[in-house]
């Protein structure tokens, strides 16, 4: 199972990055994709990360507060399930 994680900010990235290296130990089945790590040098990035979001069978998203206790999160990116075509 593809797992597209997606982030916005340092926070963010740190835990999304914890959370790419942890999934497979967890779930052997699950192959994680997270653009920081696995968009590569001369890649074009949009198009990479459209061709991410179809193959994928599922998605996350890493959002955290900053400051701990704001009533926003960090990250003011949308879900991925438009991309996939899914409707909320």
């Amino acid at each position: 199972m593809k797992l597209f994680i997606g982030w916005s900010g340092n926070r963010s990235k740190i835990v999304a990055l914890g959370l790419r290296d942890w999934l497979p130990t967890v779930i052997q089945k699950v192959t994680p994709w997270m653009s920081e790590v696995d968009i590569h040098s001369g890649r074009v990035w949009d198009a990479e990360l459209s061709k991410q979001l179809e193959e994928s069978n599922r998605s996350c998203r890493v959002a955290v507060r900053f400051p701990p206790n704001a009533d926003h999160a960090e990250t003011t990116a949308r879900p991925a399930a438009p991309a996939l075509g899914l409707e909320q």
